[in-house]
């Protein structure tokens, strides 16, 4: 005597069908006579929490499924032929298997917090441009140039500072 029925576990691995069904084929009874079998089936009632979302934001999915995890098998002796009794039971037990991802928040809190990532984040980009613009007021301040018709003209502000030193000196 073979008993086959369809039997379902949590694959924690698997994220677009995570309930899996196999075929049980762990029931298999030879008829000895004078000897009667009796099986107690206990089936389980399974709850499945996913949290599979990167950014935490979603509600986790919920699902629920039947197994057969317990048995208790009692062996009988009378007198005559042989017989095979199952009995299925819901079980008083439930289990419920929760599967969370890493988010990317715990990611940041692990290396030290949001705010900190955005501190070090904005302070590489405000000094590669303090950095540029340094470098480029000393590239002007090192090769200075001035234009050529300014080259031929004279110089406003040292003649004006020249004739205002000559009429103090002419003055005292």
């Amino acid at each position: 005597m073979s008993v086959f029925f369809l039997n379902s576990y949590m694959d924690f691995e698997d994220y677009t069908t995570p309930i899996k069904a196999y075929m049980e084929d762990r029931f298999i009874f030879k008829g000895v006579p004078g000897l009667g079998k009796q099986i107690k089936m206990y089936i389980k009632e399974n709850t499945v929490e996913l949290a599979d979302s990167l950014l935490g934001f979603s509600r986790a999915e919920e699902y629920e499924f039947m197994s057969v995890d317990n048995n208790i098998q009692d062996l009988h002796l009378f007198k005559g032929g042989f017989y095979f009794e199952v009995f299925f039971m819901l079980d008083a037990q439930k289990e419920t298997y929760t599967r969370v991802v890493f988010l990317f928040l715990d990611l940041f809190g692990k290396l030290g917090g949001v705010f900190e990532l955005l501190n070090a984040s904005l302070g590489l980009l405000i000094g590669f441009f303090a950095k540029n613009v340094l470098l480029f007021s000393m590239f002007k301040r090192l090769y200075h140039t001035e234009k050529e018709d300014e080259l031929n003209r004279p110089n406003k502000e040292f003649s004006n500072l020249h004739i205002i030193t000559n009429n103090n000196n002419n003055n005292g």
